[in-house]
């Protein structure tokens, strides 16, 4: 009885089922529809660039607003220097891992140029909290991460 070699058909049969994943495969991309240009991206690049000045904006303040987490509220503090030109603030309030729970404020500090918002009933872990403000007719933001507590 002759032996026979098992190489040649297991490369024949794998050559096989290679040319059909990469067949499949084509198959399956070419069905779905994928546009990397949206239509109106030149308004979208105008807008990108406006919130680029907007940060950098935000950046060269001699003070800027500070948002930071005391207990079990969020605080927003605006400085003096820019209270009184202060107007339009929003605070939006982003879960990086579940989107369905973002938040948008509108802002309306105190005497102090404080304003607090409870984190009571939200859920612990990472946000990332956006404020926005006009200042002297100019657009302002700027983005901070924040860590909301267990056991609130």
């Amino acid at each position: 009885m002759k032996k026979i070699n098992p190489w040649p058909i297991g490369i024949t049969l794998f050559l096989i089922c290679f040319a059909g994943v990469v067949i499949g495969g084509g198959i399956w991309i070419s069905s779905h529809k994928y546009h990397l240009v949206s239509d109106n991206y030149y308004e979208k690049q105008i807008a990108y660039e406006e919130q680029i000045q907007s940060n950098s904006r935000a950046q060269a303040l001699v003070e800027k607003p500070s948002i930071k987490v005391v207990r079990s509220q969020l605080e927003i503090t605006i400085p003096e220097n820019i209270r009184t030109h202060f107007s339009e603030g929003v605070l939006t309030l982003y879960r990086p891992s579940q989107g369905g729970l973002d938040q948008t404020i509108a802002l309306t500090p105190d005497i102090q140029g404080q304003h607090k918002v409870t984190l009571i009933g939200m859920l612990t872990g990472n946000w990332k909290a956006k404020l926005e403000w006009m200042l002297e007719g100019e657009p302002y933001s700027m983005e901070q991460r924040i860590e909301v507590p267990k056991g609130l």
